[in-house]
Formats: C-alpha cells, structure tokens, sequence
C-alpha cells in the first residue's frame, strides 16, 4: 500500500560520520573539538534526509569505550565546534562526535584521545620579605614539572600571584601574571598583613596553589623629635 511504498522509498539510513574530527588543547583546561559536516545525511524524499542534530561524546579514563560518558553535548546542525572547560587537568579524555536525522543516529567519528593531559606543580621557594617601607619583595623559583600530555611537555604560560590580607584568601586580588621569578608589591599600608599565594599555569591547566607567604606592612620610625645636645 501507500505506507509500504514510501517506506520504501525513504528508506531507514542513518547519517555517516562527520567529516575531519579534531580535538585540541587552546588553553587552561580548555579543548577545542572541531569536525566538518557529513558526505551523506540518509537517503529520503530527494534524494536526502535533513540532519536534525550533532552530538559530542567524552569519556575519560579509565574507560576509553564509551560505555560511561563522562559528558554529552547535543549540539545544532549548524555547529561544527565545541569549546569546553570543564575537563579537569590530570586525566586522560576521548572524543568523538556523531550526526543524527530523523532515522536515528549515525556512525560516530573516530575517538580522538587526549592522553595524560597533567597539570604543572606548585611553584617552588616562594618566599616574602620587606626589602624597603612599605614594599614586599616575592621571590620564587619555577615549578619541577610543567606536566605533558601527547609524550610533549606543556611549555609554561605564566606564573599567577595573588594577594588578600586574610589567612583565607578572602577578596584577594591579582597581582601579577606573567612569566618572572619575582615581583615588588608596593603602596601597602602600614600594619596590615599580607598573605600572598601563587600558581603556574599551561595550556593544560593551573597547578595547585602554594603555601601562603604573609608579611606585614611596615615603615621606618620617623625622625625623633626635639633633639638637643646639652652644653
């Protein structure tokens, strides 16, 4: 009849895999996945059937199958890149991509692997010293390991300092980022307490953070008054 005919001349097939998946790293615990779209959407009414949706697969280690997901991202036709940043550094993640139509779901992509993408250590030896009134000198020595990930190590981006004048880091703000050894913090004000606390950074991530190094703000005692010599 009718239906069976236009079964029939729809047919059931499902989208190939999109075309050219990538996954790459593009900043601190950022991946950028990129694909292009499908040599065929599924046969239908003219010769093709419309896509309805992508959807971006991860898994993590240890699986790597993607019996478990670890997240899922259905994503509109006229996508054809994800950025995340919800990937923690440190572990290892697949990728894959799939399109679907109103068949059903189509052959995913290859899994792209981004393997062991580890975070950097702790800068080491920071330590803090009043060097003038009012200034603090921060001094620090880079970190053992900046981690890899593919067998290449991540080049080091920067060191962060920050600063609160609370023990727990309360309102702490920063005060420099870059890739010095050392740094002068300067315009304090007398008597409080510093507490400085700092970090290395890749493109794979933030190291966990250092110890606190606290000073006090402190400044030279003022010329005595009345000063006389007696005869």
């Amino acid at each position: 009849g009718p239906a069976k005919f236009l079964a029939e001349e729809q047919g059931d097939r499902v989208p190939t895999a999109p075309e050219d998946f990538q996954v790459s790293v593009v900043g601190p615990a950022k991946f950028l996945a990129v694909w292009g779209a499908v040599n065929d959407t599924g046969a239908g009414p003219g010769g093709g059937r419309a896509l309805t949706k992508y959807r971006l697969e991860i898994c993590r280690s240890p699986v790597y199958d993607f019996s478990t997901l670890y997240l899922a991202f259905d994503l509109a036709t006229s996508v054809h890149s994800y950025t995340t940043d919800q990937l923690p550094g440190g572990l290892n993640y697949s990728f894959r991509v799939a399109a679907y139509n109103d068949a059903g779901r189509g052959a995913a992509t290859t899994p792209q692997v981004l393997l062991a993408v580890a975070l950097p250590s702790v800068p080491r030896d920071f330590t803090a010293v009043v060097v003038q009134p009012l200034q603090i000198n921060l001094q620090w020595v880079g970190p053992a390991d900046t981690g890899f990930g593919d067998a290449t190590t991540f080049p080091l981006r920067r060191f962060i300092l920050n600063v609160s004048n609370s023990p727990s880091a309360a309102g702490e703000t920063t005060l420099y980022a870059g890739l010095g050894l050392a740094y002068n913090a300067t315009n304090l004000t007398q008597g409080l307490t510093y507490y400085f606390r700092i970090w290395s950074e890749t493109d794979a991530g933030r190291s966990l953070d250092s110890a606190n190094a606290s000073e006090q703000g402190v400044q030279v005692p003022s010329v005595p008054l009345s000063f006389t010599v007696a005869a």
